[in-house]
């Protein structure tokens, strides 16, 4: 299915499915020594955002006390629908599908990861052309993109000034183009697009044309942002990326997890 010859040493190796680091607590095993990769960014007072975005708070509203029996520990969050790892939905710019209209058979699946890390900020539709993507639903790119933190943070939790695309302090944009957009959109089957940078959008220029062809246009193109891939390399894996069930929602902050698939293809 695949170039071999663009493909060799992004595709794992037969048996290679447990190579991130045992000890991570990024890694999860079911039970049956297969091991999930968690890829979500952890939400906190660190978590990287768009600037002018609202910043990930949590505070007590009661706490539990060890001398009273009838105590109980419960907290207020507060949060933009686009903190951390997130789902972008058409409504997102003017679609009438909100998150809580995502196909749970989408979200759950083989997903064919591109390690594109070694390439430039820019993801062009000539990059994503080098590979065979005939029968992929699910894409995942890993880029120049890295946040600071193992628990994929940046050390001031605020992006850079730029708005969309900017990443935080301890990470480097990264950015699909618009051919690219059109190249999913035009070229493959993909319906849910993934990123490990804060936004598929540069952030620079006018208007925010990567994400209206992919969310705008018929079918819609699911947009997953700030993944961190760190601990993945290139190949083929079950994903499981699930929304909270917000209805009419732009967005919403997912629970992302990768497992590595023996069996090479959808």
């Amino acid at each position: 299915m695949f170039d071999r010859g663009v493909l060799d040493g992004l595709v794992l190796p037969s048996g290679a499915g447990n190579r991130a680091d045992p000890g991570s607590s990024a890694v999860r095993n079911d039970g049956d020594g297969e091991a999930w990769i968690d890829v979500s960014v952890a939400l906190g007072p660190a978590t990287p955002c768009y600037e002018g975005d609202p910043v990930f708070r949590m505070e007590p509203v009661s706490r539990w006390i060890a001398t009273e029996p009838k105590s109980y520990s419960l907290s207020r969050i507060e949060m933009g629908t686009h903190s951390g790892t997130h789902l972008d939905a058409p409504a997102h710019f003017g679609g009438a599908l909100g998150v809580d209209a995502a196909p749970v058979s989408l979200l759950m699946g083989p997903a064919l990861l591109l390690d594109l890390s070694a390439d430039s900020d820019r993801i062009s539709g000539t990059a994503l052309a080098r590979f065979d993507l005939r029968g992929v639903t699910r894409l995942l790119i890993k880029t120049v993109a890295q946040p600071n933190g193992r628990d994929g943070t940046s050390s001031d939790g605020v992006g850079r000034a730029g708005g969309p695309g900017s990443a935080g302090s301890g990470s480097s944009a990264a950015f699909l183009t618009e051919d690219a957009a059109r190249y999913l959109r035009g070229e493959t089957d993909v319906r849910l697009v993934g990123i490990d940078a804060l936004s598929v959008e540069s952030g620079q220029g006018s208007g925010f044309p990567v994400h209206h062809i992919l969310l705008r246009e018929e079918p819609p193109i699911w947009i997953l942002e700030t993944l961190d891939l760190r601990l993945a390399v290139g190949g083929w894996y079950d994903l499981v990326a699930l929304p909270l069930k917000i209805s009419g929602a732009d967005a919403s902050p997912a629970r992302a997890l990768l497992r590595y698939r023996i069996w090479h293809g959808p």
